[in-house]
Order: C-alpha cells, then structure tokens, then sequence
C-alpha cells in the first residue's frame, strides 16, 4: 500500500469514525471541522479514482445500530444533502438549476419517515443507513403534534425531522445535574427518537416536522411547493420555506436571505437550525436531474460555521454536583466567541477526555455550536510540547475524599454526607423555581455554611435562633438580618408543587412538580400513598407525560428513610405542603377555555408567571407551540418564529400591554 492510498485509507477511517459519532448524536468535533475533513477526502477520491471504494462514507450513508428495535427496508431510499460552502458554490447550484427554488430551514434533529393507510398512521422508521432504518413506531405514535389520522385515505408516505424546540430542551436540562446535562437538543432528540420506551417522546417535548412529500396515492403534483401547502391541509407541521422564481430579482433576494439568516433570522427561532437546503421546485426537474449514490442532485444545504476559538487549556478541576456525580471542567485562557467572553467548559465526563484526547497545557479548539453551552471540540496535537499532563480519574472524591464508584461513563461520590452534595440540595431547596426565598441566593449559603451556622436544609429554618451570629457577618446590619428572617418564615407558606420541585427528585422539574401536587394536593397524601408502591406507580403513570423512569425515581424517593425526616421535619417547623386550589377567576374573559401560546420576552412577567396566571386565575391552558388548534399567542420583545406561524395561521395576538388591560 502506497502513501496516497494509506492516506485515503486513514481518512475514510476517521470519516466513519466522526460519522458514528454523530448518528449517536454525541459528536467528536464541530460540523466545520468535519467539513474539511470529508472535504479532504472527496478531493483525494477524485484525484485519485483508482482508489475508488463503494463503503467509501463519500458514497454511503454511516449509521449507528440499535438494540432492541426491529429493522425496517425503505420503500425509497432516503439519501443525504450535498453540502455547499461558499458563495460561488451556491451561485453556481442557482445557475445550474435554472428553476425556482425553496429554502428550507435544514432542522438539526433527526429524520423519520411516517406511513399512512385509510387515513390511519401505521408505521415510523428512522432513516439508518438510507436503506434500511429502525421501527419507531411507538416513538411517532407518542409524538403529540403529528396527526395519527388525516383526511386522505391512499397511502401516504412523509419524511420529518425529529427536533426538541429551545424551551424543552432548557426544560430536560433544568431537571439534570449539570454532569448529566445533554450537550445539544440534536443529542437530546437523537436519544428521544431511538428509545425503546414511547412515553419519552412527550416528557421530552419531541416534535416531528415535515419536510417531504414521499408518495401519494392517486394524487398528482408539479411543484414541491404544491405538496408541501397539501401536508400543511392535512394537519402536519410543515418546514419553514420560500418560494424564489428564476428571475435576476428573486435570484439576488435568495442570496440576501441566505447570507442575512444566520444573523437576522436564526437567533430568534424556537428551535436549532444548522444551515439552509436549497431544492428545485420542479418535480419535472427533480426527476430529470436524478441522485448521485448518497446525493439527489437537484438540492444542496448551505451550512453555517460554528463560531470557534482557539487557547491553552491551564488546568481541569473536579465538580461534585447535588448528587455526587464528578464531572471535569476544563479552564482554559479566555476568549471571546460571539461577544461572549468564556474561560471554562465542562468536559462532560472521564470518557469524553479520553476519546478527545484532551490534555492539560493543550492547545484546544473551543466552540459554540448553535449557540449552545460552550465546549473544547478537540485538542491541537501537532502543537503538543511534551509537557501536557494527562487529565486522572481521582480514586477519592476531591471534596470529601470519600470513595467513588461508576455507572456508565459517570462516576459517583457515594457519601450521602459529601458537602458539595449537601451544599448543592441547599441552593436547589432555595433556589428560584423552589421556594425563591429573598436574599438568600448561592453566595448566602456558602458563607452560612462556612461558618457553621448552618449545615442541612431544615437548619436554614433555625437561623431565626442564630440571629446574634448572623450580625457579626460582614455585610449583614440588623435590618438586613430581619428582612431575611422574615423572608424564611414566609417561605413556609410555599405550595407543594415548590416543595416538591426544592426536595431535587431526579427528573421531576418544575412543571412535573406542578403536576404532581394538582395530582395529590398535600404532602400527606403522597406519604400515605407511597407506602403501598405499586399504587403509587399507577397514580403517577396516570398523569400526563409521567412515564416508567419518572415513576420510578419518585417511587425511590419516597422509600428512602432520609427523605422521609427530612419532609417530617419541615412540617414540624411550619410547612403546609398543600397546593392551593386557586379558583378560577368567574366573571366572563377572552382567555377562559382558550389555547394560548406565550412567547418572547416580557417587562412585568416572566413567562412561568405569566402561564401560572393564565391557567389557575383565568382558566386558560398554555401550549408550547402554535397550530391551529391555539386561540391566542401572546408575545413579548423577539417573539421570533412562533409570532411568524401565528401570523400565517390567522392566530390573534395579543400583546403584553393588552395583555394587561384583560387580566
């Protein structure tokens, strides 16, 4: 073997390796640097024909294998999307197509095929390797916003992306420890789509999108165009896309659009979007033109480069979160990415540094893709000295110096009585979504703690004693002392669905919590009803989008003997726990019995306040998302795409002032 065939060999190698990682929806490196890596190589398959391979990823579709789930053939084969990366190549995919186009956004999920039969949704496939996908079935039939019947009675076959929009994405998230956190929405829906338990698809906030029309029975269309207005009638949510005819006018629009998207557009949708697919209208076209092996040849996607900076990586430090899990995070030189100055990232976890071969004193590739949480892509090895220092597992924790244990790729700290631990409960307990008591925020309790005043959650409720002590803090005059006092004793008064959400029960966030106390009404309740387990699981398996894990979690949580005291001993200093029934406000208004969607940035409200109005004092009941079934979408400043989908539906809009003269 030749250097130029070894070269190629390594290249393909590398490829597949990038390409596994990224079905798994855990990627090594950013787009851009994989990019230039295929790039490389197709450069060299075409230079060098003779070393043409058929498994080449240049010509094939790489995909990940799942257990558990069956294998389903394509009745179609579903290919991928030539990329264009420059301006003259996308002027020269215009020119070449000679027709008018539709720009779609290209959503950063993954792809399911949906079939329909009599009007009936029967069965849904991943899209695998192109040929041959995952059954999904129970997944898209768990789906809340696509149909499970239409009003068409032949077959039907679409083509949608699975995607988890902004604010579910931050809602999973806002539940996990930041060890546990999902690096993007793509790696959050990637692990949605392929899960053998269909409950998940609604916890999550998963969505299907259509975007092609694959076959229709005893239907006949010219434009793609066509057929996406036709999805849009049957019920589908369909793709953001624009129509641009072939004249010099619109061809120079098209540009503007797609040059001007990633600043004037992209920051104010409700979900991720990597780049933009440019299609030929003409169905006519499409079939004249035909598909490479892995490309059709009448659509491209235009991809935006992740925003990227380079520095040296100076140490890596040890987390233990509120439930011991260690996670390493890199501190590293600052740099500005976006006009964001950033000098740490979080490493994920001891597998993630091993597999990026990170090191400390590395020069390291930092990234913001799709404007998420900051992340080191990879180390630049050819800049290595020799003096970079592996990153070591600790065999102790480095808080307590108590054992560690792993499951999975994570390890653990097994002491109950870890600070860092105890520490963490303490800030979640009084935290903003848990019982938001003024005053006492992160640095409060640090310092309480480092002075002994006090050491567990139900201490904070005894500070009223240790009010001497509290004086003698920097900082902390006499009025200051009272005001936080009181703000303590009046946070006895906090529902339960704040108590619940404070007590930091793995995956039930604040709109589970909710949920649960509408469900149980006092803490009473729950005690009484979780000492007989398998009626607990039912109760909670019947409310709306709880599934096994959650059941689960809660079913532990209330079996532990700690937990137990701990609830015990917050009622013993005054706590209710009791949510409130809030009587729906009788006299006649607009939002009583009403969908109402809420979106944007608001000056009196945040949006949990705003939705917990609507719902418990005026009857109404907030959606996520706009379709035809919502009744009002009330927005605020940089309402973005749920204010454009609104518009197009014919949706009233309400304003915050309006909004205001209503309530």
């Amino acid at each position: 073997m030749n250097k130029v065939e070894e070269k190629i060999r390594d290249l393909r190698e590398e490829v597949i390796k990038h390409d596994l990682a990224y079905a798994k929806g855990d990627p090594i490196i950013s787009d851009t640097e994989y990019d230039k890596l295929y790039l490389k190589l197709v450069g060299l398959e075409e230079l060098y024909p003779e070393y043409s391979d058929e498994n080449s990823p240049t010509k094939r579709i790489i995909d990940i294998k799942v257990e558990g789930l069956k294998k389903v053939e394509h009745t179609i084969p579903m290919l991928s999307q030539k990329k264009i990366n420059t301006p003259d190549e996308l002027d020269k995919f215009i020119r070449q197509m000679n027709d008018e186009l539709l720009v779609e956004d290209k959503l950063d999920g993954l792809t399911v095929i949906a079939k329909y039969n009599n009007g009936v949704l029967y069965e849904g496939i991943t899209r695998g390797d192109g040929k041959i996908g995952d059954d999904i079935t129970h997944i898209v039939l768990n789906t809340p916003n696509i149909p499970k019947t239409i009003p068409f009675n032949d077959y039907l076959e679409i083509r949608l992306e699975g995607i988890i929009p902004n604010e579910d994405f931050e809602m999973v998230n806002s539940i996990l420890e930041e060890e546990d956190k999902y690096k993007s929405s793509r790696n959050l829906a990637s692990g949605t789509v392929r899960s053998l338990n269909g409950c998940v698809a609604k916890e999550r906030g998963l969505k299907l999108i259509a975007f092609e029309l694959v076959k229709a029975d005893n239907i006949i269309f010219e434009k793609d165009y066509e057929r996406l207005e036709f999805l849009k009638t049957l019920g589908f949510d369909v793709v953001n896309y624009t129509l641009f005819k072939k004249n010099e006018e619109d061809i120079l629009k098209l540009k503007d659009y797609i040059f001007s998207y990633n600043q004037e557009v992209r920051p104010f949708l409700s979900y991720k979007v990597d780049g933009l697919v440019i299609k030929a209208n003409s169905l006519e076209l499409r079939d004249s033109l035909g598909n490479t092996s892995k490309y059709p040849k009448w659509s491209s996607a235009f991809k935006f480069e992740n925003e990227e900076a380079i520095t040296k990586l100076k140490d890596c430090i040890i987390e233990v979160g509120k439930s011991g899990q260690l996670t390493p995070v890199a501190l590293f030189e600052p740099v500005q990415i976006d006009g964001i100055t950033i000098s740490k990232a979080t490493l994920s976890n001891f597998k993630n540094v091993k597999d990026k071969d990170i090191k400390i004193g590395d020069m390291v590739v930092v990234a913001r893709a799709n404007d998420v949480i900051p992340k080191i892509e990879h180390s630049i090895k050819e800049d290595r000295t020799g003096e970079e220092k592996e990153i070591e597992i600790p065999k102790f924790c480095p808080v307590c110096n108590e054992p560690i244990v792993k499951e999975n790729v994570h390890y653990f700290c097994v002491n109950d009585d870890c600070p860092a631990q105890i520490e963490g409960k303490i800030i979640h307990f009084v935290s903003k979504k848990s019982l938001d008591i003024d005053g006492l925020g992160e640095e409060s309790i640090k310092l309480f703690l480092d002075n002994g005043l006090i050491s567990s959650i139900i201490d904070i409720f005894y500070l009223k004693d240790k009010k001497d002590d509290l004086l003698k803090l920097d900082k902390y005059a006499d009025k200051k002392v009272s005001n936080l006092l009181e703000n303590i004793e009046a946070s006895k008064q906090a529902s339960l669905s704040k108590i619940l959400h404070g007590l930091s029960i793995k995956l039930i966030g604040g709109r589970a919590s909710k949920e649960l106390a509408d469900k149980f009404i006092s803490m009473k309740n729950i005690l009484n009803i979780s000492k007989n387990e398998e009626e607990f699981k039912q109760s909670i398996l019947s409310i709306n989008n709880f599934g096994e894990e959650m059941s689960n979690n809660l079913v532990l949580f209330f079996k532990d003997e700690r937990n137990i005291e701990l609830i015990n001993k917050l009622m013993e200093v005054g706590f209710k726990m009791e949510e409130q029934i809030v009587k729906v406000n009788e006299e006649e208004n607009m939002l009583t019995g009403k969908t109402v969607v809420i979106t944007g940035k608001f000056t009196d409200f945040t949006r949990e306040e705003l939705t917990e109005k609507i719902e418990n004092e005026f009857g109404g009941k907030c959606s996520k998302s706009v379709s035809k079934k919502t009744d009002f979408l009330i927005y605020g400043d940089k309402a973005g795409s749920k204010y454009n989908k609104a518009l197009e539906l014919g949706v009233k809009l309400i304003t915050e002032k309006e909004l205001l003269d209503i309530i």
